[in-house]
């Protein structure tokens, strides 16, 4: 499959390069439907731009600046312009030419005049640089996302890439100072403290400084969801249920939307601390709110078996397979029939018998697989393994 991707790629590239020795430096494009304005008119770069990034796909920089060469003295719109630099700066850093690259890119957010456009190139540019070692130069243009960016996901994302640039480097240490440091001078540094929320939560999993960051966030924003999210699953991670339920709940008010996925983690919560009866009243809830997921039903199933109840376990179970789509759902659904409910609870037949038929008739042959390796399994485990037969193939 390699070969074959590689082929097509380099067959791409010679076919652009025998339009460009043509004379044909134009990327064709279908026409317009009926009722549609017209496209709007491309810019005489364009061409050469997108050859040099097939270019530089390819790990050929040298190649591709001869292309943004020939693209800069075609270049009419700013847009273009800036393309070109941010294009080359890659390039660049492909060729070790960090500060050379940082001065095109310079360039390019000059010519950007959108915020958010510039902070989608800061955001790409960091990465790049991160990515080739440089995670000094980096941090500048990650800090100028989070600063510039009003949109909750991509400071989270940029939260994220930040971070795990710093893994990369072997450096998480040194983000974790640089933090600090800036809560010496601001104890109230929201930027400083969501930073270290993600490196506590994400890279080092520490719980109780995690919680510790988030409480004193929750402190200056009382509702801010992207923190109240990871205070009650490390709440829960750490025993402390009604802690937990009770940001969850609080969640269910602010985030309405997203109600059946704190269902969800309340009901978790319950099972985990060993509170069944909740975690039952809570699953319940979840199939009242949307009674054709057939995962709201397994997990149902799964707080009346771990109750203990398994005649209402395996009902709960038979309407996640009855409302599951054919395929994979459904498959999903019998299997854990077999797993979370029957051999949970030693009805072994039951489960050996499920096993057997999804390994005969199961949608895909991934589904085949696992059904018979269970099936094995539970024989071996239930001291039956000389009753397993083998069929050589036909």
């Amino acid at each position: 499959m390699g070969k074959s991707i590689f082929a097509f790629g380099l067959a791409a590239v010679i076919l652009l390069a025998a339009e460009a020795w043509a004379g044909a430096p134009t990327i064709r494009t279908a026409p317009p439907r009926p009722g549609q304005p017209p496209p709007a008119k491309q810019d005489p770069s364009q061409y050469p731009t997108e050859l040099a990034k097939v270019h530089l796909r390819y790990d050929q920089p040298a190649r591709a600046i001869e292309e943004l060469e020939k693209a800069q003295k075609l270049a009419k719109s700013d847009d273009a312009k800036a393309d070109i630099s941010l294009t080359w700066a890659e390039a660049l850093l492909k060729q070790d030419k960090a500060a050379e690259a940082k001065k095109l890119f310079e360039k390019a957010m000059e010519l950007t005049k959108n915020l958010e456009q510039r902070c989608n190139h800061a955001s790409q540019f960091a990465e790049r640089l991160s990515r080739a070692g440089k995670i000094e130069e980096a941090t500048p243009y990650y800090e100028y996302v989070l600063e510039n960016t009003k949109e909750e996901s991509r400071q989270r994302m940029v939260r994220w890439q930040l971070a795990f640039a710093y893994r990369r480097a072997d450096k998480v240490d040194l983000l974790v100072q640089k933090q600090e440091e800036k809560l010496k001078a601001n104890p109230d540094d929201e930027s400083a403290l969501h930073m270290l929320l993600t490196v506590y939560t994400v890279l080092k999993r520490d719980g109780p400084k995690a919680i510790e960051i988030a409480e004193r966030l929750v402190k200056l924003n009382p509702d801010d969801k992207d923190v109240l999210r990871p205070l009650a699953q490390q709440y829960r991670m750490s025993g402390k249920t009604d802690k937990a339920i009770a940001t969850y709940e609080k969640l269910i008010k602010l985030d309405p939307n997203s109600k059946s996925t704190y269902y969800a983690e309340i009901l978790r919560a319950y099972q985990s601390a060993g509170q069944h009866a909740k975690a039952i009243d809570w699953a319940k809830k979840l199939t009242d709110e949307n009674p054709d997921s057939y995962r709201n039903w397994k997990q149902l199933a799964e707080c009346y078996g771990a109750a203990g109840d398994v005649p209402k376990a395996v009902e709960a179970q038979q309407k996640a397979i009855s409302v599951a789509k054919p395929g994979r759902e459904k498959d999903e659904a019998r299997l854990a029939l077999a797993q979370a409910v029957y051999e949970r609870n030693r009805r072994y037949r039951e489960a050996k018998q499920i096993y057997f038929e999804l390994s005969k008739d199961a949608s895909t042959h991934n589904m085949r697989a696992r059904a018979k390796r269970a099936l094995i399994d539970l024989y071996q485990r239930t001291g039956e393994l000389d009753k397993v037969q083998i069929r050589p193939p036909k």
